[in-house]
C-alpha cells in the first residue's frame, strides 16, 4: 500500500508542479501587472529621454480598437496588444495579433527610442504568456541576456540589434519552444554560442550574429529549420561537417572569422542541397574551390582567402548571367603548377605575390574555364591591400559566358584576379606603362609603372675629370648660383603656383592610395532611374545603354579622383577622400549624361536595316563650340546639342548676393549669410534627419516615375512616334568617418548614401547635411564645374564671397 501511494505520488508531481507554474504565471500575466512593469521600464530605461513616447504614463487614457476599450498602455507607442482570444481563417498569432487575451500586451517595438539602461532590469514574468515579439534594436542597452529570457512561451520575434549586450549567450534561448527569429549582431557578445541553440523542438529560422566577440565552435546540425545565419565578424569555428542534412538553408555568411582549411565538395551537394548564398570572404580557406553544380546557387562570396588552382568545370552547371561570383582577392591561376604548401599559404602575409605561390607554369592550360570568356570591355581593377598583384592603374577585361553576345546579355557579375588568366588583354592608364616582371619559370607577372626616361651624354669620364682639375673654382660658383637659383625659382613657384601645385600632389596621392583606410570621406550612389522597366521592355537597348553610361561613370570618377568600392547592375558606389571631388564628380557627369546621344527604341528595332553606327560601349561625340553651360544665352549655330542639357546648378551662386541680386565678381568684401541661405542650409540638411519610411517613399515615387518613363518610351515606339531616349541618373552623397582598423565595407555612411539616392528623383543629385556643410564655402569654385573642363584652374582654398539659395524646385526635392 505505501509503495502503490509512493508511486502515485512521483507520477503526479510533474502534473502539480506545471499546474502550480501555470497558475503562477497567469497570475503574474495580466494587464494591471503589465502597465506596472511598462513604467517601471519607461522610468529606468530614461523614459523622458525617448524620442517618441506619445502616451507613456498615462493610466487614464481611453484606449478604444476595433470599437472596444483597451487597457489605456495598450495606446501607448510602440506597444500593441492582442485584439481576440481565437484566430480567423487564414491568421495566425505571430502575426495577427489573435490567439491570446484581448488586452495583454502582443508586441514591444521601440527600435531606435534612445533607450539607455541595463537589460536585465526588463521583468520578462508579466509579459511572458503572451508576448509574441520584443523589439528593442538600435539603441543604448547594456548588460547581460539573462536566463529568465526563458520564461517566455509565445516568443517568436526577438530583435536586440545595435546594442552594448556583453557577456555569453544563455542556455534559456534554446528553450523558447515558439521563437522563429532571432537578431543579436552589432553587440559585445562573448563566449561560445550554445550548443543548444536551437532546442530539441526548435522553430527557429533565421540567426543573425554579425559582429560580435563570439568564438569557439558552432553546431547548428539541430536546427533542422533554419533558412538563415549570418555570423559576420566574430571568431567562429564552423564544428566541421553536420551530422544531418539542412535543406531548408539558405543563406550562410561566416564572413571575417579567421576560418582556416578546406571546403569539402559534399558539404554543398550533401548537406546544403538547396543554398542559395554562400559568403566565406575575408578568412584564410585554403586549397582548391570546391565542386558545386547547385542551380539554386545564386551568390558566391569567396574573396580574400588563400584559395589556389583553376576554377572547377562543375561551376558550368549553375552559371548564369544574374549570379553574382566573387572569388577576387585570392591565388587562383588557370595555368600555375607546384603551388606552395597549404600551411605556407594560411600563415602568409599580405606581400606574397602570385608568381611566388607557384613553383611552375602549364601554358597549355587554358586561361579559363569552358564557360567563360574575356570581353572586349575593359574595366578598372578594384585596388585590395591584401591583393598578390599590383593593380593601381590597370584595366582589364571583363567576364562574359562562352558563346553569348555580351551587347545583348546582362553583364555577368564576376570577379576575378587578372593574374588568374596571366593578365591577358589588360592595359594601363595614361600615363603608365605596362611593364613584364616575369621570372624565369614562373607564371607571367606584370605591373603598371612610371616610364623611366634614360639621360645620355656626350661627353666622357676623362673629360670630365680633367675639366673639374683644371677649373675647381668654377665648379664651386655654379654650385652657390644654381642653388641661389633654385631656391629663388621654388620660392617663386610657390607664390604664384604653390596652392595649385600642392592640390595636384594631393590628388595623385589620392589616386595612387586607392580606397581610404581611415579618416573622412564621402560616397557617391547613382543608379539609373527606370533601369528595370528598361531592361524589361527593350534588353538589347539596355545593354547599349548600360555600357555607355558605365563609361562615362568611369570617365568621370578617374577625372575626380574617386575609387569604385562597389558596383552592383546599373548602381555604382564610389569613394572619395573629399566632398568636393564628390560634389565635382556628380556635376560633370550628370553633365556627359545630358550631352550624351543615347540610342532610342527605334534606332535599336531598324538597325539591322541601316548603315552600321559606333558600338553601343562608345560614348558618342558632340560639336560644342560655345559651352551650353557657361552661357546664358542662345547656342550658336554650329553647336549640335541634345534637347536637353543639366545646368550646374551652383553656376551662378558665385555671382550673386544673398539676397539674390547681381554682385561684383571683383569685390573682395565678406557678405554674410542671412536667414534665405540659413534656410537653403536647413533645406539641404534635411536629408540627415529624414526617417527611413520619408525616404522610402520618396525612393518608391522616384521608382514609379521610372517606370512611366520607360513604359511611355515604348508605347511611343510602337506607335511610330519619334523616341527619343533621355537616361536620367539620380545620385546621393553622404559624408563620413571611417575610424582605424574598421572596414569600409558595411559603413553606415554608405548605406547612408544609398538611402539619399533612393530618395532622389532622375537628373537630381541629393546629399546629406555632412556632405553640404563641407562643401557650402567652395560654391563659386563647384559653380564653374562643366562637361569638358574641371574646375577652370582654381584653387580650393578660395573662399567664396557671394552666395544665393537654391531654386525652389531643387529646395523642394531636398
Amino acid at each position: 500500500m505505501h509503495l502503490l501511494l509512493l508511486q502515485l505520488k512521483l507520477l503526479l508531481a510533474p502534473l502539480l508542479a506545471t499546474a502550480m507554474d501555470t497558475a503562477v504565471d497567469t497570475a503574474a500575466c495580466t494587464a494591471g501587472e503589465q502597465q506596472k512593469a511598462l513604467v517601471d521600464m519607461y522610468r529606468v530605461w530614461g523614459g523622458p529621454d525617448w524620442h517618441t513616447k506619445t502616451g507613456w504614463l498615462d493610466t487614464a487614457m481611453e484606449c478604444k480598437l476595433k470599437g472596444s476599450q483597451f487597457p489605456a498602455h495598450c495606446c501607448w507607442h510602440g506597444i500593441t496588444c492582442c485584439l481576440s482570444r481565437t484566430c480567423s481563417e487564414g491568421n495566425s498569432p505571430p502575426f495577427d495579433q489573435c490567439g491570446c487575451e484581448p488586452g495583454l500586451v502582443w508586441e514591444i517595438n521601440l527600435e531606435n527610442d534612445n533607450l539607455v539602461g541595463n537589460f536585465t532590469s526588463f521583468d520578462h514574468e508579466p509579459f511572458a504568456c503572451a508576448l509574441q515579439r520584443l523589439v528593442l534594436s538600435d539603441n543604448d542597452l547594456s548588460g547581460q541576456i539573462g536566463e529568465d529570457i526563458k520564461m517566455h512561451k509565445q516568443l517568436s520575434y526577438l530583435d536586440l540589434e545595435s546594442n552594448r549586450l556583453q557577456g555569453d549567450l544563455p542556455e534559456g534561448l534554446g528553450q523558447i519552444p515558439s521563437l522563429r527569429q532571432l537578431y543579436l549582431s552589432s553587440n559585445s557578445l562573448e563566449g561560445t554560442v550554445p550548443a543548444g541553440i536551437c532546442g530539441n523542438a526548435s522553430r527557429l529560422i533565421w540567426l543573425t550574429l554579425d559582429d560580435n566577440q563570439l568564438s569557439g565552435p558552432l553546431d547548428v546540425s539541430q536546427c533542422r529549420q533554419l533558412i538563415y545565419i549570418s555570423a559576420k565578424g566574430n571568431n567562429i569555428l564552423v564544428s566541421g561537417r553536420p551530422e544531418n542534412a539542412l535543406p531548408e538553408l539558405r543563406g550562410v555568411f561566416f564572413d571575417d572569422n579567421n576560418l582556416r582549411g578546406l571546403l569539402p565538395d559534399d558539404l554543398f551537394a550533401n548537406v546544403l542541397p538547396n543554398l542559395e548564398a554562400l559568403g566565406f570572404s575575408k578568412n584564410r580557406l585554403s586549397g582548391r574551390l570546391p565542386g558545386m553544380s547547385m542551380y539554386s546557387l545564386k551568390r558566391i562570396i569567396l574573396n580574400e582567402n588563400r584559395f589556389v588552382g583553376a576554377i572547377p568545370d562543375s561551376w558550368s552547371r549553375m552559371t548564369r548571367p544574374s549570379m553574382v561570383v566573387r572569388l577576387d582577392t585570392n591565388f587562383l591561376s588557370c595555368c600555375g603548377t607546384q603551388p606552395l604548401p597549404t600551411e605556407r599559404l594560411i600563415s602568409a602575409d599580405n606581400t606574397l605575390h602570385i608568381d611566388e605561390v607557384y613553383g611552375g607554369v602549364d601554358y597549355s592550360a587554358p586561361l579559363l574555364p569552358p564557360f567563360l570568356e574575356l570581353s572586349d570591355f575593359l574595366q578598372p581593377v578594384n585596388v585590395n591591400e591584401r591583393q598578390s598583384f599590383k593593380a593601381a592603374g590597370m584595366r582589364c577585361p571583363a567576364l562574359k559566358l562562352a558563346g553569348h553576345d555580351e551587347r545583348s546579355t546582362s553583364p555577368l557579375h564576376w570577379s576575378l584576379d587578372p593574374s588568374y588568366y596571366m593578365f591577358a588583354k589588360c592595359e594601363c592608364e595614361e600615363g603608365l606603362k605596362l611593364v613584364n616582371l616575369t621570372k624565369p619559370g614562373r607564371i607571367p607577372y606584370f605591373e603598371c609603372q612610371v616610364p623611366e626616361f634614360k639621360r645620355s651624354s656626350s661627353d666622357s669620364a676623362g673629360d670630365h675629370s680633367k675639366w673639374i682639375e683644371n677649373y675647381p673654382w668654377v665648379v664651386v660658383i655654379v654650385v652657390f648660383v644654381g642653388c641661389g637659383l633654385l631656391v629663388a625659382l621654388s620660392f617663386i613657384l610657390y607664390l604664384y603656383k604653390g596652392k595649385s601645385l600642392m592640390r595636384k600632389i594631393r590628388n595623385l596621392k589620392k589616386r595612387a592610395h586607392g580606397l581610404p583606410k581611415s579618416g573622412p570621406f564621402t560616397v557617391v550612389v547613382t543608379d539609373i532611374q527606370g533601369w528595370t522597366a528598361l531592361c524589361a521592355k527593350h534588353p538589347e537597348l539596355s545593354v547599349k545603354v548600360l555600357n555607355i553610361h558605365n563609361s562615362i561613370i568611369r570617365q568621370a570618377q578617374w577625372l575626380n579622383f574617386g575609387c569604385t568600392h562597389e558596383t552592383e547592375g546599373d548602381s555604382f558606389t564610389i569613394v572619395f577622400y573629399d566632398a568636393i571631388d564628390a560634389t565635382a564628380f556628380c556635376l560633370q557627369a550628370q553633365q556627359l549624361l545630358s550631352i550624351q546621344q543615347w540610342p532610342s527604341p527605334q534606332h535599336c528595332l531598324s538597325a539591322t536595316a541601316r548603315t552600321p553606327s559606333a558600338s553601343a560601349d562608345t560614348i558618342l561625340p558632340v560639336k560644342v563650340h560655345n559651352n551650353p553651360l557657361g552661357n546664358e544665352g542662345p547656342a550658336s549655330a554650329d553647336s549640335v546639342l541634345p534637347t536637353r542639357v543639366y545646368n550646374n546648378p551652383l553656376r551662378r551662386m558665385s555671382t550673386m548676393n544673398v539676397d539674390g541680386t547681381q554682385g561684383n565678381p571683383s569685390r573682395r568684401q565678406s557678405v554674410r549669410r542671412d536667414a534665405s541661405f540659413q534656410g537653403t542650409f536647413n533645406r539641404l540638411s534635411m536629408i540627415r534627419d529624414a526617417s527611413t519610411q520619408a525616404v522610402g517613399h520618396m525612393a518608391k515615387l522616384a521608382s514609379e516615375a521610372g517606370s512611366r518613363y520607360w513604359t511611355k518610351l515604348n508605347h511611343d515606339a510602337e506607335r511610330g512616334k519619334p523616341a527619343n531616349t533621355n537616361i536620367r541618373v539620380r545620385m546621393g552623397m553622404a559624408s563620413g568617418i571611417l575610424q582605424p582598423g574598421k572596414r569600409l565595407h558595411g559603413h553606415p555612411t554608405i548605406e547612408k548614401a544609398k538611402e539619399v539616392s533612393d530618395a532622389a528623383a532622375g537628373g537630381q543629385i541629393l546629399m546629406d547635411g555632412s556632405t553640404f556643410a563641407e562643401i557650402k564655402d567652395f560654391l563659386q569654385e563647384l559653380g564653374s564645374v562643366d562637361a569638358q573642363v574641371m574646375m577652370r584652374g582654381l584653387c580650393r582654398g578660395q573662399s567664396v564671397r557671394r552666395i544665393t539659395t537654391l531654386t525652389s524646385k531643387a529646395a523642394a526635392h531636398l
